[in-house]
Protein backbone atom coordinates (compact mmCIF):
# COMPACT_ATOMS: atom_id res chain seq x y z
CA UNK A 1 0.00 0.00 0.00
CA UNK A 2 1.32 3.42 -0.95
CA UNK A 3 1.86 6.15 1.62
CA UNK A 4 -1.03 8.16 0.13
CA UNK A 5 -3.41 5.23 0.43
CA UNK A 6 -2.46 4.63 4.06
CA UNK A 7 -2.95 8.33 4.82
CA UNK A 8 -6.35 8.27 3.09
CA UNK A 9 -7.51 5.31 5.17
CA UNK A 10 -6.13 6.81 8.39
CA UNK A 11 -7.85 10.13 7.68
CA UNK A 12 -11.23 9.20 6.26
CA UNK A 13 -12.02 5.68 7.44
CA UNK A 14 -10.23 4.50 10.59
CA UNK A 15 -11.16 7.44 12.89
CA UNK A 16 -14.83 6.75 12.26
CA UNK A 17 -14.65 2.96 12.34
CA UNK A 18 -15.71 2.73 8.70
CA UNK A 19 -14.71 -0.22 6.57
CA UNK A 20 -13.36 0.95 3.21
CA UNK A 21 -14.76 -0.63 0.06
CA UNK A 22 -12.55 -3.32 -1.46
CA UNK A 23 -12.11 -1.34 -4.67
CA UNK A 24 -11.40 2.01 -2.99
CA UNK A 25 -7.96 2.32 -4.57
CA UNK A 26 -8.78 0.70 -7.89
CA UNK A 27 -6.90 2.27 -10.77
CA UNK A 28 -6.94 2.54 -14.48
CA UNK A 29 -3.28 2.74 -15.46
CA UNK A 30 -1.88 5.35 -12.99
CA UNK A 31 -5.18 7.06 -12.20
CA UNK A 32 -7.52 6.28 -9.34
CA UNK A 33 -11.01 5.51 -10.61
CA UNK A 34 -12.94 6.98 -7.67
CA UNK A 35 -13.15 10.73 -8.17
CA UNK A 36 -12.70 11.71 -4.52
CA UNK A 37 -9.62 9.46 -4.18
CA UNK A 38 -8.25 10.86 -7.45
CA UNK A 39 -8.72 14.46 -6.28
CA UNK A 40 -7.18 13.81 -2.88
CA UNK A 41 -4.24 12.13 -4.58
CA UNK A 42 -3.65 15.22 -6.74
CA UNK A 43 -3.59 17.40 -3.64
CA UNK A 44 -1.32 14.86 -1.90
CA UNK A 45 1.15 14.96 -4.80
CA UNK A 46 1.15 18.76 -4.82
CA UNK A 47 1.83 18.93 -1.09
CA UNK A 48 4.50 16.23 -1.30
CA UNK A 49 6.30 18.34 -3.92
CA UNK A 50 6.24 21.25 -1.45
CA UNK A 51 7.62 19.00 1.28
CA UNK A 52 10.49 17.95 -1.00
CA UNK A 53 11.24 21.60 -1.82
CA UNK A 54 11.20 22.58 1.85
CA UNK A 55 13.50 19.67 2.67
CA UNK A 56 15.95 20.92 0.03
CA UNK A 57 15.86 24.40 1.58
CA UNK A 58 16.41 22.95 5.02
CA UNK A 59 19.34 20.86 3.78
CA UNK A 60 20.83 23.98 2.16
CA UNK A 61 20.38 25.97 5.35
CA UNK A 62 22.02 23.23 7.40
CA UNK A 63 24.94 23.10 4.99
CA UNK A 64 25.32 26.89 5.17
CA UNK A 65 25.25 26.81 8.97
CA UNK A 66 27.81 24.03 9.19
CA UNK A 67 30.12 25.91 6.82
CA UNK A 68 29.82 29.11 8.84
CA UNK A 69 30.38 27.31 12.12
CA UNK A 70 33.54 25.65 10.79
CA UNK A 71 34.77 29.03 9.57
CA UNK A 72 34.18 30.71 12.93
CA UNK A 73 35.64 27.80 14.91
CA UNK A 74 38.71 27.85 12.67
CA UNK A 75 39.31 31.51 13.48
CA UNK A 76 39.28 31.48 17.27
CA UNK A 77 41.43 34.55 17.79
CA UNK A 78 39.36 35.88 20.63
CA UNK A 79 37.89 38.49 18.32
CA UNK A 80 34.33 38.33 19.58
CA UNK A 81 33.16 41.17 17.36
CA UNK A 82 34.30 39.20 14.29
CA UNK A 83 32.52 36.08 15.56
CA UNK A 84 29.36 38.04 16.27
CA UNK A 85 29.34 39.56 12.77
CA UNK A 86 29.98 36.14 11.24
CA UNK A 87 27.02 34.66 13.05
CA UNK A 88 24.78 37.58 12.07
CA UNK A 89 25.72 37.01 8.42
CA UNK A 90 25.04 33.31 8.89
CA UNK A 91 21.59 33.91 10.34
CA UNK A 92 20.75 36.29 7.50
CA UNK A 93 21.89 33.68 4.97
CA UNK A 94 19.81 31.05 6.78
CA UNK A 95 16.77 33.28 6.66
CA UNK A 96 17.29 33.84 2.94
CA UNK A 97 17.65 30.11 2.22
CA UNK A 98 14.59 29.20 4.29
CA UNK A 99 12.56 31.85 2.46
CA UNK A 100 13.44 30.26 -0.86
CA UNK A 101 16.46 32.27 -1.92
CA UNK A 102 19.96 31.09 -2.64
CA UNK A 103 22.75 31.72 -0.15
CA UNK A 104 25.25 34.43 -1.08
Amino acid sequence: MEEFEQWYLDTYYKPYGFVPPANLFERYEDTYIRENVYQHNLVWQHLQAKVVELQKRLDGALKETQYALQYVEGDMRGNHEFQQMSMIRTFKALEQVLNGGEPK
